[in-house]
């Protein structure tokens, strides 16, 4: 369970002895769970119709704005077939439509209009002001608040686990259990499509595991009689899995945090994977490869809806840049394939990523980033660029781009040191130009990669203009070429260490999808562990 102990559930003091739904506080689920000054709490009663209304009301919601539109292009449709048309095909000129009196085709299409301007003004409402699971920064602020706080945790949870709360109360009705606990949720659970997609990664044995279930619930106590009532157990498991949202920095509690909040709540379910050769770190792992995907479609919507306002081209938004073309012929732009997610996203990097932007704001040198190969200095120069693009940067950052040049771009001309003599120059009069160099102990002339040492260029252009470079090199390559180097001097070489066999997994899960997609083959987490365990052996 990640980060401090669970509040403790006590009723709604508003409620007791009696519930009820008119209660503005709790709606009639009497439930809270209050910690220091701030407290908890969970809104919906566990009843059948409760769960049925939900499911209903989302239907409606995702349905309600398709029938508007269809509203809409029916109504634009007949307009155009039983009013414009015909007036049209008389040989009347187009403002004469505007005069004639209004046919009821195109006064419905008018509506139409108005109630799509409508939709669209509310759903743009909703987004703005939707209820997303609290930072922890956000939520130490309420802590130290002199006043009590209440956070609704309901609206948060998503449909889908909304769905598996109700299936693990018909679970248990059909069980005919008197108590709603977490070995029923898990139940229902591993018939949701999410979790078994989970399961199917962790190559787990389904005959198996029904079996398992089965014994399992036969130790819940029956009662034909009673209405299942949730147990303070599973109402804790609820706050778990906010938790577990919390930690995984989701915006929304999904069936991912539901599984992880009842496998570390339910000793039984724990057991059941064991037996079924399913280790803890192998579930840790296996989730936070699931929540790296929901992660990363939060991060992208958000640096999308930014990006929308960055500018494309190559001047800045204070319009004080120049056009860059000789830039842009022997470089890549990172901010602007960051703009339109065409970088990799960072995986398993932000303790790091956030040292180096915290560097960057603190030092007015340049920046040399020193590992092996694979060690995630690519990956860290791509947060950078995502970090641009969504404005989360220091001040030298701010309103800049981040383009990226190599001594084979270089190589490549005839050349090499007017090219990047040019280069520098014109990047020096855009002047919002972040500059990253990819080994750049390719650029001097004992390294042999071109027959000059751009080196010099760059060290004299740096001393004299003060533009800010992000470099990469190896640790070899670091003692061989640069180590002595007067340009050196200039940089603040930052190490950036080998990441360990389960961050080395969970890096790799973020390339699974790409590689799944582009050779049409599936991977189980034991296949990505064993690469991982080989790449370290051999």
């Amino acid at each position: 369970m990640p980060g401090r102990p669970l509040p403790t559930v006590i009723p709604c003091d508003r409620c007791i002895p009696v519930s009820s739904q008119a209660c503005r506080r709790c709606s009639g689920a009497a439930v809270l769970f209050t910690e220091g000054s701030l407290t908890f709490l969970w809104r919906h009663p566990f009843t059948k119709t409760v769960f049925h209304a939900l499911a209903v009301q989302h239907a409606l919601h995702k349905s309600f704005p398709v029938l508007l539109f269809l509203f809409g292009a029916i109504s634009f449709a007949a307009a155009l077939a039983f009013h414009i048309m015909p007036v049209a095909l008389n040989g009347a000129a187009p403002e004469t439509l505007l005069r004639l009196p209004a046919h009821w085709t195109f006064q419905l299409f008018l509506v139409s209009l108005i109630t799509d301007a409508w939709l669209f003004s509310r759903l743009s409402r909703e987004k703005q002001k939707k209820d997303r699971v609290l930072v922890r920064d956000r939520e130490e602020q309420y802590q130290h608040g002199k006043r009590p706080h209440i956070v609704d945790i309901t609206p948060v949870f998503t449909q889908e686990a909304l769905a598996s709360l109700g299936s693990a109360l018909s679970a248990a009705a059909e069980l005919n259990s008197h108590q709603l606990v977490p070995l029923h949720l898990f139940v229902a659970l591993l018939k949701s499509p999410s979790i078994r997609r989970v399961m199917f990664r962790l190559s787990v044995d389904t005959a198996k595991m029904q079996k398992a279930i089965h014994a399992a619930i036969g130790t819940i106590p029956a009662d034909r009689s009673a209405v299942p009532l949730p147990t303070d157990d599973f109402y804790s498991l609820l706050i778990r899995a906010y938790r577990h949202a919390q930690a995984a920095q989701k915006y929304f509690v999904d069936e991912i945090d539901l599984l992880s909040a009842t496998i570390d709540h339910e000793t039984r379910a724990q057991t059941l994977l064991e037996e079924l050769g399913v280790t803890a770190q192998t579930i840790e792992n296996i989730i936070a490869w699931f929540n790296q995907d929901a992660v990363a479609r939060q991060k992208r919507a958000e640096i999308f809806r930014t990006a929308v306002l960055r500018p494309s081209g190559d001047i800045n938004r204070a319009m004080t840049s120049r056009a860059t073309p000789l830039v842009n012929r022997f470089s890549s732009d990172l901010t602007r394939a960051a703009s339109v997610g065409n970088l990799r996203l960072p995986i398993g990097v932000d303790e790091q990523l956030q040292d180096l932007l915290t560097g960057i704001s603190a030092t007015s040198k340049n920046i040399l980033l020193v590992g092996q190969e694979g060690t995630g200095k690519s990956m860290l120069i791509n947060g950078i660029a995502y970090a641009m693009v969504g404005e989360q940067v220091p001040d030298r950052l701010k309103d800049h781009r981040l383009v990226s040049i190599s001594a084979g771009h270089l190589a490549a001309s005839q050349n090499p040191l007017a090219v990047f003599q040019a280069l520098l120059d014109e990047l020096l009069e855009s002047g919002n130009i972040v500059l990253v160099i990819h080994n750049m102990h390719d650029f001097t002339a004992r390294r042999g990669l071109t027959p000059y040492d751009l080196t010099e260029v760059l060290a004299e252009t740096i001393e004299r203009t003060g533009l800010l470079v992000i470099a990469t090199t190896t640790p070899s390559a670091y003692h061989s070429y640069l180590e002595n180097h007067p340009l050196i001097s200039l940089f603040q070489k930052t190490s950036v260490e080998e990441p360990d066999e389960n961050n080395t997994i969970q890096i790799l899960e973020s390339h699974i999808p790409n590689l799944e997609y582009r050779y049409r083959v599936y991977f189980t987490y034991d296949a990505i562990a064993s690469v991982v365990r080989l790449a370290s052996r051999y």
